[in-house]
């Protein structure tokens, strides 16, 4: 759960200067989604990743709205869409359980989520012809932490766009990739991982604007 993400992050923080641990058996993304990672130092430090990332809809930190659309019309006389958003890490109900089992075999364990040194967006082939562009840029260096993205859309694109984020459905359209520094029989390797990064339904509220302001309904 996001709820789960932001707590951990807020109360352990970031242990930059230590590395995960990683067995040369666990190496597909699938497997390191549920996966808690010991330290290579510290006996009392685990790190773990999102299983994957949810649209977000306000800002956990400041509780702004992190969502919006402006339909712009250019003196040209074309127009474009303009969605601005952000995205955040979700645990897997695995993952919350491991844990909770850490935590009841040794009190002092701390939690962190896995820092990385890189990361892109991939957008899905299905998805590239509802973009005119797109652009991301994570919030911070741990995964989990919130990606921010700009979309430009088509305006032919746009009511299949609305009504997906409008209705009860999950639709994954970008991977979020990542690269982070293990260790892994004594010697420091790089690890690639990705995880579906999805739109969903919006709830109730005013998203939708065009350019002088007025809300689209």
């Amino acid at each position: 759960m996001k709820q789960w993400l932001c707590i951990l992050m807020t109360l352990f923080g970031f242990y930059a200067a230590a590395t995960p641990v990683i067995d040369s058996g666990v190496g597909s993304s699938s497997a390191l989604m549920s996966t808690i990672l010991p330290d290579d130092t510290d006996k009392n430090l685990y790190y773990f990743f999102p299983y994957h990332y949810d649209l977000s809809i306000t800002d956990p930190n400041s509780g702004h709205r992190s969502f919006s659309c402006l339909l712009m019309k250019k003196a040209s006389g074309s127009s474009e869409v303009l969605c601005y958003m952000a995205f955040e890490g979700v645990s897997s109900s695995d993952t919350q359980k491991k844990i909770l089992e850490i935590k009841a075999a040794n009190p002092q364990a701390k939690f962190a989520p896995i820092p990385y040194v890189k990361m892109s967006t991939l957008v899905m082939n299905s998805a590239k012809p509802n973009f005119l562009s797109i652009s991301c840029q994570a919030v911070g260096s741990e995964a989990g932490q919130q990606v921010a993205c700009s979309w430009s859309l088509a305006p032919s694109r746009f009511p299949m766009f609305r009504k997906i984020l409008t209705n009860q459905v999950y639709v994954q359209v970008m991977y979020f990739n990542a690269q982070f520094i293990a260790v892994s029989n004594g010697k420091k390797i790089p690890v690639d991982y990705s995880v579906p990064m999805y739109v969903s339904n919006l709830g109730k509220g005013d998203y939708f604007y065009d350019n002088d302001g007025n809300v689209l309904h």
